[in-house]
């Protein structure tokens, strides 16, 4: 059983802690001192030591790998740290917020034989992992991303939103050859609803529309075929039926917490077999240089 440790135990460290601890061995957990967060661990989790201090995980030997539930801007420096502690890591996406970084410590994880996983969850997600199956053998033309949420305004909506609908599309629709920011506007910070536009390969359209103030919370995902349609909302998926012109139902997920439970399972593998982890990093990679492209246009 491997042996990890956990750094950053705010509302999605917290769900990393709780689905780790289902699959492996958590020895530590780390936080700069949320009360409740801690209480809730100490509470449900009392096997485990509680530091203020992450340096006190990267220096017992008895951890094999650690998880990084940071705010974004601390990931690369941390992750950095880790690897040279000798260290498997498993950290929030993104990896880091430039894409020359990002690319520094696949190629550091790489000569140390470790394994570097960034946590691109909706890649793992069943109704994902389905589409793909759907997809394979029939051509794409274009892919149509939306979401509509309220929060996450303590991050960067492009490296704290959009780097997830970007690293699906990498997925479906291989390397982008264009991406433009259409439009933003900021009401809550300086931005908060933006347009994405882009090509992949083969010449694929795509699309991608955020929204984090929204009263409603949706994520739809349309892809336009040569013959048809498909579409993820939510956890189901859809297929377009041209004799009915209706959708109809294909494939719901079983649960709700599907995707992290399938993640982590090839995470924990990796540490064995660092190349299962290579195709994660080359999507960290291609998401890194589509938004860094973003950011600087």
């Amino acid at each position: 059983m491997k042996h990890i440790g956990i750094i950053g135990i705010g509302k999605w460290g917290s769900k990393l802690l709780d689905t780790f601890s289902l699959q492996t061995r958590v020895l530590w957990c780390a936080s700069r001192g949320n009360a409740e967060r801690i209480a809730a661990v100490k509470k449900n989790h009392p096997e485990i030591a509680v530091t203020d201090n992450y340096q006190e995980i990267l220096s017992d030997k008895k951890v094999d790998a650690v998880v990084i539930a940071t705010p974004i801007s601390a990931h690369a420096e941390i992750v950095r740290e880790a690897l040279s502690a000798g260290k498997h890591v498993f950290v929030e996406k993104p990896l880091a917020t430039e894409e020359k970084t990002a690319q520094h410590l696949v190629d550091e994880a790489d000569k140390r034989k470790l394994s570097l996983f960034t946590d691109f969850t909706f890649l793992y997600h069943p109704c994902f992992v389905t589409l793909q199956n759907l997809l394979r053998d029939r051509r794409i033309k274009s892919v149509h991303f939306s979401w509509y949420k309220y929060g996450s305004f303590t991050e960067d909506i492009l490296w704290g939103l959009l780097v997830h609908d970007v690293a699906m599309a990498i997925q479906l629709c291989g390397e982008p050859k264009e991406i433009k920011l259409e439009k933003t506007l900021g009401v809550i910070t300086d931005a908060d609803i933006v347009s994405v536009s882009g090509i992949f390969e083969n010449d694929i359209s795509a699309t991608f529309s955020i929204n984090r103030i929204s009263p409603i919370r949706s994520k739809l995902i349309e892809i336009i075929l040569d013959n048809g349609m498909v579409a993820w909302h939510g956890d189901t998926l859809f297929i377009y039926d041209d004799g009915s012109k209706e959708y109809r139902e294909h494939f719901t997920s079983p649960s709700p917490n599907a995707a992290l439970e399938n993640e982590i399972p090839i995470f924990l593998k990796s540490m064995d077999d660092p190349a299962l982890a290579s195709e994660n990093a080359t999507i960290s990679l291609l998401v890194a240089k589509a938004i860094d492209k973003l950011k600087n246009t």
